[in-house]
Parts: C-alpha cells; structure tokens; sequence
C-alpha cells in the first residue's frame, strides 16, 4: 500500500492519505454518518428547526456557513436557514438573526481553526463564533457542524483561493444532508 502525499489549502497543512484502501472514501462516509446523527437527533425536537448558517463570504476560509446557506435557500425545506453569501450571519449581526429564531432548535454551521484541516465536527452543543480570532459573540445553537478550514488566525484571513474548492466540497455534503433529512431529496 503505496502512501501519497497532498496539499490541502496551499501550503498550510500536509496531510497523508491512503488511496488505495479507500481510506478518504471512508473518511467521507464517516463525516456523512456524523452529519445524519446529529441532524437526526436534532429533528426529535419538538420546536421548529433553523439551520444557522454563519460566516462571511469576504474572508475564504470562512465562507462555510455562507456556502451552506446558499446551497439550501432555493430547498424545499421543513427548516428555517438563516446565512447565505448574499445575506450572511456575522459578528455584527449575529443577535438580531437570533432573534428571528427565538424558540428554535438551532443546528449551527460554521467554519473554525484547529489542528486538522478538513475535518468535521458535529456536537449536541452550540459552538461560540469568533472565538479562533478572539471575538466574544457567546454560544449559539443548540447543534453544531463545524469544519476546519485554517490551523490559525492568521490562515484564516490569509487562506488561498485554492481552498474554495475543498470549502465548496464540504458545504456541499453538509447541504445534501441537511436536504436527505429536513425534506427535499
């Protein structure tokens, strides 16, 4: 079994893949699964569901919940998305989106720092935005999907344009099973 080595966003993490076991394919299911668990889990709520999509389009690595957002907005969906490119969740507006979901179980998705690019966490907990570049905007969400998209503050505003593609790849797994299960597909 012959190791291969890749780039994942430019030069900022290397990473090893093994290739011909399909490790990457089964990665990919074992991000899919966690996703299914945790918008399953969500969906038992008795209250209305929003998908909280936050970031901002202007910075790459975090144009995640944006992305997302954008993916879904045209779904016929039995949830609430909030946080598209054209119209995103961010730190200045943040508690006025919350405000519109008042009442909700909210699913957070976001973009976060971390050690291992790529990879994708999903939590029975709220996530707290802003806290990689040392903002306090407090914890939102009742759930949460985050994806490490930069390994520090200063990747995060400096990411390539090479990174885009990988973001788009993943904002497109999360869109697609949020819309297996919340009802389009």
């Amino acid at each position: 079994m012959k190791k291969k080595t890749f780039l994942s966003l430019g030069n900022v993490q290397k990473k090893e893949a093994l290739y011909e076991d399909g490790s990457e394919f089964i990665d990919r299911m074992i991000d899919t699964l966690e996703i299914v668990k945790i918008l399953l889990d969500a969906k038992e709520s008795k209250n209305p569901i929003a998908i909280l999509c936050i970031g901002t389009p202007n910075t790459i690595a975090d144009s995640l919940g944006p992305c997302v957002g954008t993916l879904l907005e045209d779904s016929d969906l039995s949830v609430k998305v909030l946080g598209t490119i054209r119209e995103p969740v961010h730190a200045l507006n943040l508690k006025e989106q919350l405000r519109k979901v008042e009442g909700y179980t909210i699913i957070a998705i976001d973009a976060t720092i971390g050690r291992q690019i790529g990879s994708i966490t999903c939590t029975r907990e709220g996530i707290y935005p802003g806290a990689g570049v040392r903002k306090k905007l407090g914890c939102v969400g009742d759930y949460s999907i985050t994806v490490t998209t930069a390994t520090n503050p200063l990747f995060f505003y400096l990411t390539s344009e090479k990174a885009l593609g990988f973001i788009t790849m993943r904002a497109r797994l999360i869109a697609c099973c949020i819309k297996v299960i919340f009802g389009c597909i």
